[in-house]
């Protein structure tokens, strides 16, 4: 009975592997690998010999990797008790909809595997479903998902430090003013601090143990926070600020109960901002502010 106990906590482990590799080897994989184009991409692409990928490749081999491995636990695993959701069942017309699609490409390698530089075409799109279903068999436990959320924003951390590097100049910067760091894009580094950030913004408010509580607030929200700013994403930018009106509006009691943290997030928040801007001689706040006159040069032609 024990040993199968232990075969059982065994195989409970391994079902981390996957996320682990999500949550922190996709986010720290930083190897650049030659893309040869084929005929297809040509025809999509300038004509090189081969194409700068940000880090991409090695990151969507991983993403293979980690829902392969989902797979092989989820057979293993799977709980009969659960029933398939039916919040999830839209998955089964959008899946439809993306193999037709890929089926019916005029450019069928690209449809199925992406452009070179990001490869999010429809296997991407189908391995995102699948982490998805997967991690709603696999993981049930709240302390599990809290946990895989806590490795992620422990990455994050990681993430932050040749970020501070290439802020301070220590390291050289893949795009002029703007942060790259393990991510490989500018535009990348905003929106994985931009879904990091109310995620960080959760796990200080339920941690009950104050010394865990202030070091999550101080590395967890602040490294999503620096990564968000020091991105210059207009991308990233928005998510936030939709992000918080969505706060407000559906859990404004939450804000008004915890109303210290509240300001506590901001100020924190500010004085990151403040800093990295002084440092760069106001050239963040520049780039929130070319948002606004972009937003009414758009309004004004659609006006027109």
């Amino acid at each position: 009975m024990s040993e199968l106990t232990g075969k059982k906590d065994k195989l409970k482990k391994y079902r981390y592997i996957p996320f682990i590799i999500i949550t922190v080897l996709i986010p720290l994989a930083k190897y650049r690998i030659r893309v040869y184009h084929n005929e297809e991409i040509k025809k999509v692409l300038l004509r090189t010999q081969w194409y700068d990928d940000y880090y991409c490749l090695i990151k969507v081999l991983l993403l293979y990797l980690a829902v392969f491995l989902m797979l092989v636990a989820y057979i293993f695993r799977k709980n009969d008790d659960k029933k398939f959701p039916e919040i999830l069942y839209f998955l089964i017309p959008y899946n439809i909809c993306l193999l037709l699609s890929v089926c019916f490409s005029d450019y069928k390698i690209t449809a199925l595997f992406g452009i070179v530089d990001m490869y999010e075409g429809g296997l991407t799109q189908l391995c995102y479903c699948c982490i998805l279903l997967f991690s709603y068999y696999l993981i049930s436990d709240p302390e599990d998902m809290i946990a895989i959320i806590k490795m992620a924003l422990a990455a994050s951390v990681a993430v932050t430090v040749p970020g501070v590097l290439e802020f301070s100049g220590v390291l050289p910067l893949e795009q002029p003013n703007t942060l790259s760091s393990t991510i490989g894009n500018s535009n990348y580094v905003g929106t994985y601090g931009a879904v990091l950030l109310p995620v960080a913004v959760a796990v200080v408010l339920i941690e009950a143990n104050s010394v865990k509580q202030v070091t999550y607030f101080l590395f967890f929200f602040g490294s999503a926070f620096f990564l968000l700013s020091g991105s210059a994403s207009r991308a990233g930018y928005l998510a936030v600020f939709a992000t918080i009106l969505f706060f407000f509006a559906v859990l404004r009691r939450v804000a008004e109960i915890r109303a210290k943290w509240m300001l506590a997030f901001v100020l924190y928040g500010l004085c990151i901002f403040l800093s990295m801007n002084l440092y760069k001689n106001g050239l963040l706040w520049e780039e929130i502010k070319s948002m606004n006159v972009q937003i009414r040069t758009g309004t004004r032609q659609a006006d027109f």
